[in-house]
């Protein structure tokens, strides 16, 4: 069963921009693409299996948040970026978003709801299995 369904839609389209009418915002369609929710379920599924199998509500709750945050994530460089627009008189500016850092703080958004349900390792840290950093290897 999906975590996300059409009704959790306008709470990722908010997190994209409210300032959007609703002609410019990704369709219920395009969200339910690979690389959009079914993408952001299987993040949390990686990071924490027994928290998206789980019937408590609390924990639902925010495996669903999470998700939520996930799919804006992936959705934010799909996006199109509107900066100035004018016709007949009108002029709309808006500041130029860079996708990538809306894209990670997203992200770290969801990490950190995720954070009490992600398994500790042997060493006693949170062992995410996305995004790790990579070894640094020093080449003088």
């Amino acid at each position: 069963m999906p975590i996300l369904t059409h009704a959790d839609y306008p709470a990722v389209r908010a997190l994209l921009d409210v300032s959007y009418v609703a002609s410019a915002w990704p369709s219920d369609a395009v969200i339910d693409l690979p690389p959009f929710a079914p993408a952001a379920e299987r993040t949390l599924t990686t990071w924490a299996p027994e928290a998206v199998a789980s019937s408590d509500p609390t924990t639902q709750a925010a495996v669903k948040e999470a998700a939520i945050y996930l799919t804006a994530a992936n959705l934010v460089p799909a996006v199109p970026r509107l900066h100035s627009e004018s016709e007949a008189g009108y002029q709309y500016t808006m500041e130029a978003v860079d996708a990538d850092d809306r894209a990670a703080a997203l992200y770290g958004q969801a990490a950190s709801i995720m954070r009490p349900y992600v398994p500790l390792s042997s060493t006693g840290a949170r062992q995410y299995t996305h995004f790790r950093l990579a070894p640094a290897r020093a080449r003088w």
